[in-house]
């Protein structure tokens, strides 16, 4: 089945209108998929310069950050900030738990 993806229905739609759209057409993945993706690359390019443990902290942290501003948008499920607010506390907790 072909279709027209360059069919709008407005006239004047915006970036975040495009992004709404398409995280609606494919079930809430595409905020799901983003947040994940952005935790991975975040952590590898990091992971070249410092400690695993300090990528994970800055990379949670990152993430947190950008998973409470995709929530205000309601991109992404509000259990993300949580995950990655518990992800930030872990790293923290390890990096203490480790410096003694």
């Amino acid at each position: 089945m072909v279709s027209n993806i360059t069919y709008l229905t407005r006239g004047n739609q915006t970036f975040i209108d495009i992004v709404e759209f398409t995280n609606e057409v494919t079930g809430g993945l595409m905020g799901m998929l983003f947040i994940i993706s952005v935790f991975v690359i975040l952590i590898l390019i990091l992971i070249r310069r410092y400690e695993f443990e300090e990528a994970g902290i800055v990379s949670s942290f990152v993430c947190f950050i950008l998973a409470i501003l995709m929530d205000m948008t309601t991109l992404l499920n509000p259990s993300f900030i949580f995950i990655f607010g518990l992800m930030t506390a872990f790293f923290a907790f390890w990096i203490k738990l480790t410096n003694r």
